[in-house]
């Protein structure tokens, strides 16, 4: 079995992992979005309503990825305590 410690430094590894990766989908959401947003109108640019759609997500996308670095540094500063 292992010791509080390790799992404790586990765990914290784990939450480090998954925000990288959630920072990485978040950021090809947000190119994706980018390169919708820019794209010319056709079947491919979505229609003025949709367009508010796509800025909605755009700015909670970008809101959660304003958040990455600090939750990144709590985490690396746990883990080095741990």
């Amino acid at each position: 079995m292992l010791s509080a410690e390790v799992e404790d430094l586990a765990v914290l590894m784990l939450a480090r992992q998954t925000l990288v990766a959630r920072a990485r989908e978040l950021d090809e959401a947000h190119e994706a979005l980018n390169a919708l947003h820019d794209a010319p109108f056709d079947r491919i640019r979505p229609s003025a309503e949709d367009e508010q759609a796509i800025s909605a997500r755009f700015e909670k996308i970008t809101a959660e990825l304003v958040l990455v670095p600090a939750l990144l540094a709590n985490l690396d500063e746990r883990i080095a305590r741990a």
